[in-house]
Protein backbone atom coordinates (compact mmCIF):
# COMPACT_ATOMS: atom_id res chain seq x y z
CA UNK A 1 0.00 0.00 0.00
CA UNK A 2 1.25 3.45 -0.84
CA UNK A 3 2.65 5.32 2.21
CA UNK A 4 0.33 8.30 1.68
CA UNK A 5 -2.75 6.05 1.68
CA UNK A 6 -1.48 4.11 4.74
CA UNK A 7 -0.85 7.38 6.63
CA UNK A 8 -4.35 8.56 5.71
CA UNK A 9 -5.77 5.41 7.32
CA UNK A 10 -3.58 5.01 10.41
CA UNK A 11 -3.04 8.60 11.60
CA UNK A 12 -6.75 9.33 12.30
CA UNK A 13 -7.04 5.99 14.16
CA UNK A 14 -3.99 6.80 16.32
CA UNK A 15 -5.30 10.32 16.95
CA UNK A 16 -8.72 9.01 18.02
CA UNK A 17 -6.98 6.67 20.50
CA UNK A 18 -4.83 9.59 21.74
CA UNK A 19 -1.73 7.58 20.74
CA UNK A 20 -2.45 5.01 23.49
CA UNK A 21 -2.68 1.26 23.15
CA UNK A 22 -6.33 0.16 22.88
CA UNK A 23 -5.51 -3.01 24.83
CA UNK A 24 -3.50 -1.84 27.85
CA UNK A 25 -3.80 1.96 27.61
CA UNK A 26 -0.04 2.54 27.68
CA UNK A 27 1.82 5.15 25.71
CA UNK A 28 4.80 3.98 23.72
CA UNK A 29 8.17 5.10 25.06
CA UNK A 30 11.11 4.84 22.67
CA UNK A 31 14.56 6.15 23.57
CA UNK A 32 13.08 7.92 26.60
CA UNK A 33 10.52 9.82 24.53
CA UNK A 34 6.86 9.29 23.77
CA UNK A 35 6.66 7.43 20.46
CA UNK A 36 4.03 6.38 17.99
CA UNK A 37 2.10 3.18 18.69
CA UNK A 38 1.62 0.47 16.08
CA UNK A 39 -1.55 0.03 14.05
CA UNK A 40 -2.79 -3.54 13.85
CA UNK A 41 -4.84 -4.52 10.81
CA UNK A 42 -7.96 -6.64 11.19
CA UNK A 43 -8.90 -8.37 7.96
CA UNK A 44 -12.08 -10.09 6.81
CA UNK A 45 -11.88 -12.90 4.27
CA UNK A 46 -14.93 -13.39 2.11
CA UNK A 47 -16.05 -14.55 -1.31
CA UNK A 48 -17.49 -12.23 -3.94
CA UNK A 49 -18.68 -13.73 -7.20
CA UNK A 50 -16.90 -16.94 -6.16
CA UNK A 51 -13.60 -15.07 -5.82
CA UNK A 52 -11.74 -14.85 -2.49
CA UNK A 53 -11.38 -11.27 -1.27
CA UNK A 54 -9.35 -9.94 1.64
CA UNK A 55 -10.86 -6.71 3.02
CA UNK A 56 -9.45 -4.43 5.70
CA UNK A 57 -12.16 -4.29 8.36
CA UNK A 58 -10.51 -1.90 10.80
CA UNK A 59 -7.29 -0.74 12.41
CA UNK A 60 -6.56 -0.85 16.12
CA UNK A 61 -3.82 0.95 18.04
CA UNK A 62 -1.33 -1.27 19.88
CA UNK A 63 1.81 -0.81 21.92
CA UNK A 64 4.67 -3.02 20.67
CA UNK A 65 4.13 -5.57 23.47
CA UNK A 66 0.42 -6.03 22.81
CA UNK A 67 1.06 -6.06 19.07
CA UNK A 68 3.59 -8.89 19.52
CA UNK A 69 1.06 -10.85 21.55
CA UNK A 70 -1.40 -10.46 18.67
CA UNK A 71 1.21 -11.97 16.35
CA UNK A 72 2.58 -14.47 18.86
CA UNK A 73 3.50 -17.12 16.29
CA UNK A 74 5.47 -14.64 14.19
CA UNK A 75 7.06 -13.14 17.29
CA UNK A 76 8.27 -16.56 18.44
CA UNK A 77 9.84 -17.23 15.04
CA UNK A 78 11.62 -13.89 15.25
CA UNK A 79 12.89 -14.69 18.77
CA UNK A 80 10.57 -12.49 20.86
CA UNK A 81 9.02 -15.31 22.92
CA UNK A 82 10.41 -13.94 26.19
CA UNK A 83 8.75 -10.58 25.61
CA UNK A 84 5.42 -12.25 25.05
CA UNK A 85 5.60 -14.20 28.29
CA UNK A 86 6.49 -11.05 30.25
CA UNK A 87 3.89 -8.80 28.63
CA UNK A 88 1.03 -8.12 31.00
CA UNK A 89 -1.29 -9.47 28.30
CA UNK A 90 -0.12 -13.04 27.88
CA UNK A 91 -1.21 -15.25 25.03
CA UNK A 92 -3.32 -17.20 27.56
CA UNK A 93 -5.70 -14.22 28.03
Amino acid sequence: MDRKIWDGLRIPVRTAARDRCEICGDQVIRNGRIGRPDCHEEWVFEFRADQPVQRLQRLTVRCPGCHQVQHSGRARVKGFGVRISTCRHSTAD
